[in-house]
């Protein structure tokens, strides 16, 4: 594998970058904004989170890859999506509001793209932490990371659930589907592109890892002080402190090893 210093890195690996920083940046400043603008705050991190996941993908494993995780959501949790509010399999009865445009039989379609901006992150982490593993691994990740997006997005009036459940109104169900989906997803994903392992780490490769741990912690910190809602933030924090965690160490080890070089991929 190639590597370059970052004031040698190409045009491509220079955007991803960018769009890095727009994404982590958008999320406290979502935070802060009033009823009003939530809309458009939501609507700039799905599309920095989706661009920045996309271009990720594309430049350190391959255009094919990004365009396979990108239909998978689009397909797999699309379709899972249209199913539930149809039927209330697989996550349970719940209707979405007109907040996030247009759809398709009842569902917008910026949803699907919420499941690209969350599926590369989830992944990347649990091939580091556990790579023999990582399809199980990631699939639990993505789906603690609920944890903290429905609270949220309930609470911004985005969609409602017919009943009320045993989180924070949300019914336990829901997150049952959110494990189910994403296993589909990587299922198909380990079968399709078979990604490697790679025994030598670069931080760009990491990037999603540090989106993930930066969700772990801010979220908490906004569910807490913010938004009021102190059960979201223990248990959000909890939940995706379970992969989190285990991302960060296994970061400070080989960093401290020598393994983990500040130094940019031009792909594997």
């Amino acid at each position: 594998m190639q590597v370059a210093s970052l004031t040698t890195s190409s045009l491509p690996e220079r955007f991803v970058w960018l769009l890095f920083a727009l994404h982590l940046i958008a999320q406290p400043i979502y935070s802060l904004l009033p009823a009003n603008l939530e809309r458009l705050g939501t609507l700039v991190i799905v599309l920095s989170g989706t661009a920045f996941g996309f271009a990720h993908l594309a430049v350190s494993k391959g255009i094919k890859s990004a365009l396979t995780m990108l239909l998978l959501c689009l397909v797999v949790a699309g379709g899972f999506e249209i199913l539930s509010v149809q039927t209330g399999f697989p996550y349970g009865q719940y209707s979405y509001s007109s907040l996030l445009g247009p759809g398709i039989l009842g569902v917008p379609l910026l949803v699907p793209f919420c499941w690209q901006m969350m599926a590369h992150n989830a992944g990347v982490v649990a091939r580091l932490i556990a790579p023999k593993a990582w399809v199980l691994v990631a699939a639990g990740a993505l789906t603690a990371w609920d944890l903290y997006i429905d609270p949220q997005t309930v609470r911004a009036g985005y969609w409602t659930w017919t009943r009320s459940g045993e989180y924070v109104g949300i019914p336990l169900e829901n997150f049952a589907g959110w494990l189910l989906t994403a296993l589909v997803i990587y299922a198909l994903y380990a079968r399709l592109e078979r990604p490697a392992i790679t025994s030598s780490l670069t931080v760009f490769e990491l990037l999603p890892v540090l989106v993930y741990i930066w969700m772990w912690f801010g979220s908490a910190v906004v569910n807490l002080f913010w938004w009021n809602q102190p059960v979201v933030a223990v248990v959000g924090f909890i939940g995706t402190g379970l992969f989190a965690v285990p991302a960060l160490r296994e970061l400070t080890r080989q960093t401290k090893s020598g393994r983990l070089r500040w130094m940019v991929s031009r792909g594997a």
